[in-house]
């Protein structure tokens, strides 16, 4: 099991930290995008100098938005849940 996974192409790494750069956020090797796995918000992430709001379903990615605050990401994540009938808990550690 992997420890994260590019929320773009879904490549799977383990937490070793060999793809962390020096602003702390991890480079996929497959696809060159940048993300950081340590903000907490399932499918938030810091892109460049924004916040990228992304969904899985049925297992296919969809961007919902880019944002200026992380709390404008997590909103538009949240309402995407309810739209498509995400349970509260859905993405949570066991």
């Amino acid at each position: 099991m992997s420890d994260y996974e590019c929320p773009k192409c879904k490549t799977e790494y383990d937490a070793s930290g060999s793809h962390k750069d020096d602003s702390g956020e991890y480079e996929c090797d497959e696809c060159g995008f940048k993300f950081n796995v340590e903000i907490g918000f399932n499918g938030v992430y810091k892109e460049r100098d924004k916040w990228l709001a992304m969904i899985t379903i049925n297992g296919k990615s969809r961007r919902i938005g880019l944002f200026e605050k992380i709390e404008e990401a997590v909103a538009a994540r949240k309402i995407e849940d309810e739209k498509n009938g995400f349970h509260m808990n859905h993405g949570k550690i066991r």
